[in-house]
């Protein structure tokens, strides 16, 4: 029964993996641990100082004019957010969806009057 049981778990855990034609690379290059971060609509929670995070969940990425409409939102401790820092969206014009591949994006963030804006970037 455990041999059962033990087969069909490793058959259903490499099924999962395998369905997964989309995959989101993380790396905070802020310069602080950064909480509650959002990366396209996917709550990540806590991410620390130079860390990197594998996403496999997210369905599809957009693509508008060759760039990524990715939208990252975090909070810095001691830090105020530039309220006007919004990431607008995509109009649909040009735009595609990118459901497959491997990507891999730097958070990064701008700072001036110790008010932060946030942007991810394709990794160099």
């Amino acid at each position: 029964m455990k041999k059962i049981i033990l087969i069909t778990s490793c058959v259903l855990i490499t099924n999962y993996c395998i369905a997964q034609k989309l995959k989101i690379t993380l790396h905070n290059k802020t310069g602080y641990e950064i909480d509650s971060v959002v990366f396209c609509n996917q709550k990540i929670g806590l991410l620390k100082k130079d860390t990197t995070i594998t996403l496999l969940n997210i369905k599809y990425l957009v693509k508008q004019d060759g760039y990524f409409q990715t939208r990252v939102f975090c909070y810095i401790k001691g830090k105020q957010r530039n309220k006007n820092d919004i990431n607008t969206g995509h109009c649909g014009t040009g735009a595609e969806s990118i459901e497959e591949g491997h990507y891999s994006f730097d958070i990064l963030m701008t700072e001036r009057n110790n008010i932060y804006s946030l942007g991810a970037r394709l990794s160099q």
